[in-house]
């Protein structure tokens, strides 16, 4: 169990499902799903911007999070 749990802390791991209001752009549920965690909105917001521009999808951070494909 540590290990699935520092997995997460690391990576910052956010869920397929709809857990947060479905009109959040990308941006928004990222910061939201870090708050889950306890991450502070500043540093998950960085992290979020980080990890967006990592996956090359920094441009899309303020597109409805519900257009992106999950595969």
């Amino acid at each position: 169990m540590a290990d699935y749990r520092e997995n997460r802390r690391l990576i910052d791991f956010g869920p397929q499902e709809f857990n947060f209001d479905p009109l959040s752009h990308v941006e928004q549920a990222l910061v939201y799903q870090a708050g889950l965690f306890r991450r502070p909105e500043d540093r998950a917001l960085g992290r979020g911007r980080e990890l967006l521009k990592q996956f090359k999808l920094y441009e899309k951070k303020d597109q409805d999070f519900r257009k992106l494909s999950g595969a």
